[in-house]
């Protein structure tokens, strides 16, 4: 009977850091890396996927904000690559208007921008597990977009 060598399966880590760093990749991949500028760094929490202002600075123009990232949204490197581009359109109108562009207006527009960064991506990469997760994150943006139109 033939000698038959067996490779070790390599399988992803699913490690915050190590799925923010393959995100990364995704977003140069796609070039959706330019409001990353805009952001000082970005920290794993149990707390909301959000911006934060940076201590003693605050949301000012002309400076830059702390992403927070739902430890919830590191499952997959899509969902995390989906909150870094989404967070990142806030921290640019944060730099750019100050506290006064955190709006629902500018909100619903981020939520809107980031569908159609994840159809632009649904175009690009075809692997099954990536369509499915994209879909996924289309159906949680258009709902977010439904739950703001709602607010009075």
């Amino acid at each position: 009977m033939p000698y038959v060598k067996r490779y070790a399966r390599r399988v992803p880590s699913k490690k915050p850091d190590a799925v923010l760093r393959r995100a990364d990749k995704h977003l140069r991949k796609l070039k959706a890396t330019k409001n990353q500028k805009y952001v000082c760094r970005v920290q794993v929490t149990k707390e909301d996927s959000q911006v934060l202002p940076v201590k003693g600075v605050g949301f000012r123009r002309n400076a830059c904000t702390v992403t927070n990232i739902e430890i919830g949204d590191t499952k997959n490197e899509v969902r995390a690559a989906t909150t870094k581009f989404h967070e990142a359109l806030h921290a640019k109108d944060i730099a750019k208007d100050g506290a006064g562009a955190i709006t629902k207006e500018n909100e619903i527009k981020a939520h809107y921008a980031t569908i159609a960064f994840l159809d632009d991506w649904e175009k690009r990469d075809q692997r099954k597990d990536i369509q499915k997760w994209i879909g996924e994150e289309k159906s949680d943006e258009r709902h977010s977009i439904q739950v703001l139109k709602a607010e009075p």
